[in-house]
């Protein structure tokens, strides 16, 4: 992709810049004359997010460039503001979205489809004036368009690395959890070694445990109810279905026999044992949420007891649920050695 041309309209104020063939040296013998802002309307012109400089807002401004680009020839971009650019490509013209088609154009223009390639290469050819560059293999070039040189290298080298990528980004994410499952464990040895015993509240623990059970017995009775309900409503709107079409059978001698609710066999025994079903589940549903209020309340109660009293500090609550946990750091710290090896690998 070579720059031919680039043309800059604010208002009334226009100007063209034609560069030839070779290197061109933006220059000038004084500071602050425009050579930042020069360049950074050229990246503008490309379709990239780039800052304004101090005098000048670019989205207030046209901005075309010419570009000549293998293998489609000349390319003629447009661009009016930030949300868009119009690219004249063989005399079609196309209009990109930005930031969202970005990508497709600079697949055009810089004649390759690799993701990882086009999202760092500005920052292979570019160096902003006001940031500078503290690494060369990492870092933001300009704005908020970051260079990453092993992003880089496997797009020119044409690597898929994706599924790669996926598997060290759950690796992080289990090691960072793993480690502060560590860091809780050595935090609940001291805790032991001091108290020298298990401190742990085994009322609230046992209460705990049997109101998770209520709630889940309670949630799978509600679905119970739900699901007769549905069957209940269906036979229902079936028998009735039955009845408004008028049915006859033909019965033994040449007897006409109408169909209607009370002679259909079997539905109604069916109609009949979802009604019982559905009362027996209501009220095991009943007692459950009983036995829940009353355990909840109970819970209330103590929790209301202890806030009076202040018999305990936040770090002595906080030191008996940790204690009660079964956690084991020898465990966890081999782990986390798995982990890290295969991370590096």
């Amino acid at each position: 992709m070579i720059i031919q041309s680039l043309r800059i309209k604010e208002g009334l104020s226009e100007r063209t810049f034609c560069f030839s063939e070779g290197v061109n040296l933006v220059f000038s013998h004084e500071n602050s004359r425009g050579k930042t802002t020069l360049l950074r309307f050229m990246l503008y012109s490309l379709g990239y997010s780039i800052p304004n400089t101090r005098k000048i807002k670019f989205d207030r401004c046209e901005v075309a460039v010419c570009l000549l680009c293998d293998p489609v020839g000349e390319v003629l971009l447009s661009r009016f503001s930030n949300d868009f650019i119009e690219a004249v490509i063989n005399g079609e013209k196309t209009t990109y979205v930005l930031p969202d088609q970005l990508h497709n154009l600079h697949k055009i223009i810089f004649a390759d489809t690799n993701r990882d390639m086009l999202n760092n290469i500005l920052g292979a050819i570019y160096a902003d004036q006001e940031k500078g560059w503290t690494l060369l293999n990492r870092g933001t070039v300009i704005g908020s368009i970051r260079f990453n040189i092993e992003e880089l290298i496997r797009g020119l080298s044409g690597c898929d690395c994706s599924d790669l990528i996926q598997k060290e980004g759950q690796l992080n994410t289990e090691l960072s959890k793993y480690r502060q499952m560590f860091s809780v464990a050595k935090y609940r040895e001291s805790v032991l070694e001091k108290s020298g015993t298990l401190i742990t509240d085994d009322y609230l623990v046992e209460s705990d445990a049997v109101i998770s059970q209520l709630i889940m017995r309670q949630k799978s009775l509600q679905r119970e109810l739900k699901r007769i309900d549905k069957s209940l409503t269906e036979n229902k709107g079936f028998i009735r279905f039955v009845s408004e079409m008028k049915l006859v059978v033909q019965g033994p001698g040449d007897i006409m026999i109408p169909v209607t609710e009370n002679n259909i066999v079997g539905l109604a025994d069916t109609i009949e044992f979802l009604i019982a079903k559905r009362k027996m589940v209501s009220s095991d549903l009943v007692s459950v949420i009983r036995q829940l209020t009353h355990l909840q309340k109970e819970e209330e109660n103590e929790a209301q007891q202890l806030e009076f009293f202040h018999s305990e500090s936040m770090i002595e609550i906080f030191d008996k649920k940790i204690a009660a946990v079964p956690i084991n750091a020898i465990a966890i710290e081999k782990e986390i050695k798995r982990l890290e090896k295969t991370l590096r690998s």
